[in-house]
């Protein structure tokens, strides 16, 4: 008998949690976002690795979902791929470029008639000259709405980027101060 009591209280509260996440997931308001983004990145990390480098413009194209779950706040993943130039400061060359493929997700606190706040948080692989590195991004942003399916704003970010290599054995941590602009689609 015990059994069928626990039995029973577990399928009422089975009930209720389905019950309460189907209204949950009508109240969501999603939308479709691709951003394109142009700026400029700033090596500021280990004397070799910022001496040795130019500031640099950079490219980048983000897309995901905003999933707004309240008014005002909402959570948005997002896949981001990035690509700026080295130039080395020795001969002012470009040697080399770097690649960034990142996943992660933006907090989103909206306010007035479409804008956000937005911390966004990355975690992906780098690659400069075929050598991969692990990377995160912790950053920050502000979007305004421009139309009614376009915003326009810009993001601040710490890439921090970590390489091992063999010959000779060392690890190189590299760190940037990114400044973008973007202009996206809200669909």
């Amino acid at each position: 008998m015990r059994a069928h009591k626990k039995f029973r209280a577990f399928y009422a509260l089975a009930s209720l949690l389905l019950l309460t996440s189907a209204a949950e997931a009508r109240r969501v308001n999603a939308r479709f976002f691709l951003d394109g983004a142009a700026g400029v990145s700033i090596p500021i990390a280990q004397s070799p690795y910022a001496d040795a480098f130019w500031p640099a413009p950079k490219l980048s194209l983000r897309l995901g979902a905003e999933l707004w779950l309240t008014h005002r706040f909402g959570l948005a993943p997002e896949l981001a791929l990035d690509g700026a130039p080295l130039i080395s400061r020795g001969d002012d060359d470009v040697h080399a470029g770097k690649g960034r493929f990142q996943v992660g997700l933006r907090l989103l606190a909206g306010f007035g008639r479409g804008h956000a706040f937005f911390g966004r948080f990355l975690l992906g692989a780098e690659v400069i000259n075929q050598t991969a590195g692990f990377t995160t991004e912790p950053g920050l942003g502000m979007q305004f709405r421009i139309a009614h399916h376009a915003v326009a704003g810009f993001t601040l970010g710490f890439p921090l980027s970590v390489y091992h290599f063999t010959a000779p054995e060392r690890s190189v941590v590299q760190v940037d101060f990114d400044l973008l602009v973007f202009i996206g689609l809200r669909i």
